[in-house]
């Protein structure tokens, strides 16, 4: 029980065995119990519960409210592999997230790290006292994983039976995988405003968390930076022209936080994306990326579905909200092409749709809102081998600038 990294006894597992049912769908399995994937198809995860020393206070059981990361991000724990992402457990949070998951997609297996200490979206339990942990909420991309301080990074998001997104309500907050705590940075004197939609990313060479405030670099500076050493937020004076809301990704090979990007406000509100712009931390420059040739038509990215394939260094989109297209983006050629998996992930319209690429295992992992089985897919992209759409395919549309 000392070792966080075990798990807990099989005799407090009892009553979770009926919840998740075991194992990983791939074509073969290792015999240390890690899923071999195939390239280039979506595999379906079927989670194994985990349950961490300390996740859940003594005399509890956990159990597990399906569906509540529905408008939340996911972050990579490179260490691990695991893909971490607030969901539901212990308590009833109705449609908000509420504690701390790890999906590690190359066993199949889902750890519970921290449950809430919330009773319901608004009420906290006595034990929230001595031991808090924050309100229940939907994070959006404001969730984020340092792993120079191992800890997991969540700013803001929305609740409205507690007011919505204002940032005193819902705060900034810091979990340790180290302790097994949370903890409240509240000692900084300048904060940016809370709100819906906002997005995160780590910058591990200037040591900084960087937040980007949607749907509104056209009127006021939208980025802030924050210290993970000093523990402090600065607006960066900067702007973006963040206009597709809810989607955000780091390169940490060009310094560039890069968001799919809508011609205007108005198609923004469609979830459409015709572009991705980049803003250079650096520098604090926005620049909409060139691209040679065609591009996607009218795409909806699903809207966090979208990453950096670092082993590869590309751009991979999956439009998952209404369609089933596979998307790459090459920085370096500036091309766009249409991937064409050997099986793909079916669709269900639906919102915030979630990837993230697990750099350890080397595997794009997918969040849906389905209940169960369904919620997770994998995919291990190898290029050398991979189906393309033929060039035609592509759509080539003339190039526009985003309205100013």
């Amino acid at each position: 029980m000392s070792d966080r990294k075990g798990i807990i006894p099989m005799r407090q597992m009892v009553g979770l065995c009926c919840l998740l049912l075991l194992g990983a769908t791939a074509q073969g399995a290792e015999p240390n119990g890690r899923v071999v994937y195939p390239a280039n198809t979506w595999v379906n995860i079927t989670p194994k519960l985990k349950v961490a020393p300390g996740a859940v206070p003594a005399g509890q059981t956990a159990d597990r409210h399906w569906e509540l990361h529905r408008f939340g991000g996911l972050t990579c724990r490179p260490e691990t592999g695991e893909i971490l992402v607030m969901d539901g457990a212990l308590h009833d949070t109705g449609i908000y997230a509420s504690s701390v998951f790890g999906m590690d997609a190359a066993s199949g297996t889902y750890t519970l790290y921290k449950a809430t200490n919330w009773e319901s979206s608004k009420t906290p339990s006595e034990l929230n006292k001595t031991d808090p942990t924050p309100a229940p909420r939907h994070t959006y991309g404001a969730w984020v994983y340092v792993p120079e301080k191992k800890s997991a990074y969540l700013w803001s998001g929305a609740n409205k039976t507690l007011g919505g997104g204002k940032d005193e309500q819902m705060g900034f907050w810091v979990f340790s995988f180290e302790t097994g705590k949370w903890r409240r940075l509240d000692k900084c004197r300048n904060y940016p405003p809370g709100g819906f939609e906002q997005e995160m990313v780590w910058a591990p060479k200037l040591k900084k968390i960087y937040l980007f405030i949607p749907l509104s670099g056209f009127h006021q500076d939208n980025v802030w930076s924050f210290d993970v050493d000093k523990e402090a937020w600065t607006s960066e004076g900067a702007k973006t022209r963040y206009e597709c809301y809810a989607a955000c990704f780091y390169d940490e090979t060009r310094q560039t936080a890069v968001f799919p990007m809508a011609e205007n406000r108005e198609v923004a509100k469609t979830g459409k994306v015709h572009d991705l712009g980049a803003y250079h931390l650096e520098t604090k420059k926005f620049e909409v990326l060139p691209v040679e040739g065609g591009r996607p038509g009218n795409v909806s990215p699903g809207n966090d579905a979208w990453c950096h394939l670092t082993k590869h260094d590309l751009y991979f989109g999956w439009s998952g909200g209404d369609g089933d297209e596979n998307w790459v983006y090459d920085p370096n050629t500036r091309k766009w092409r249409q991937f064409l998996p050997a099986k793909n992930i079916p669709v269900k319209a639906q919102m915030h749709v979630k990837i993230e690429y697990d750099s350890k295992n080397d595997l794009l992992v997918v969040c849906r809102q389905e209940k169960g089985a369904g919620q997770w897919w994998a995919l291990r992209f190898d290029p050398a081998t991979a189906k393309f759409a033929e060039p035609g395919a592509v759509a080539g549309q003339p190039r526009k600038e985003p309205s100013k």
